[in-house]
C-alpha cells in the first residue's frame, strides 16, 4: 500500500511534522530493505494509524526516546549502536524493531551521508515530538544541545 506524503509548510502543527518526519524515516528504511516484509507492514500501519490517532506514534517515539536524548543529539555513534533497547516496554517493541534495523543498516553502511541523515531525521522527530506533546520536562535536556533553544 502506498500512500502520498505531502510535505508540510511552516503553518502546519507540530504532529503533522513529526508525523511527516517519520513517514520519511519509514520510507527510507523500506527502500533500503526492499525484502524486508515487516518494514512495509509497520510503514503501512503508521500510515492508518494517523488516521486513528494522529498522536499515538508520537507518544509512543516520545516514551522511547527520552531515554536516548543525549546520544541522539551528540551522535554518539558507540552509544547508539551498543545502547540496551532491549529493556524497552513491551508497549514499545516495533521501535526497538525499527532501531535494531537502524543499527543493522548503520553498521552496515560505508555511506556517511545516510548515517548524517539518520542522525538529523531522529532529532527533528525528538524536536517535534517535545514540541507536539508540549514536554516541557525535556526542554532542558535537549536544549543543552541545540544551538537554538528550543521553546515551547
Amino acid at each position: 500500500m502506498s500512500f502520498k506524503k505531502k510535505e508540510p509548510s511552516s503553518k502546519d502543527s507540530d504532529i503533522s511534522k513529526f508525523n511527516y518526519n517519520l513517514s520519511i524515516l519509514l520510507n527510507q528504511m523500506a527502500k533500503v530493505y526492499p525484502d524486508d516484509y515487516d518494514l512495509t507492514v509497520w510503514e503501512d500501519k503508521f500510515e492508518w494509524s494517523k488516521s486513528v490517532n494522529v498522536y499515538l506514534a508520537c507518544e509512543q517515539f516520545m516514551e522511547v526516546a527520552q531515554s536516548y536524548i543525549k546520544e541522539i543529539m551528540t551522535e554518539k555513534e558507540e552509544e547508539f549502536i551498543h545502547n540496551d533497547y532491549d529493556n524497552i516496554s513491551e508497549d514499545y517493541k516495533q521501535y526497538v524493531y525499527l532501531i535494531h534495523k537502524c543499527i543493522e543498516l548503520w553498521q552496515t553502511s560505508e555511506n556517511e551521508k545516510l548515517k548524517k541523515n539518520i542522525w538529523k531525521i531522529a532529532q527533528t522527530l525528538l524536536t517535534y515530538g517535545i514540541k507536539a506533546k508540549k514536554r516541557h520536562d525535556l526542554l532542558p535536556v535537549i536544549n543543552q544541545y541545540r544551538k537554538t533553544p528550543l521553546v515551547l
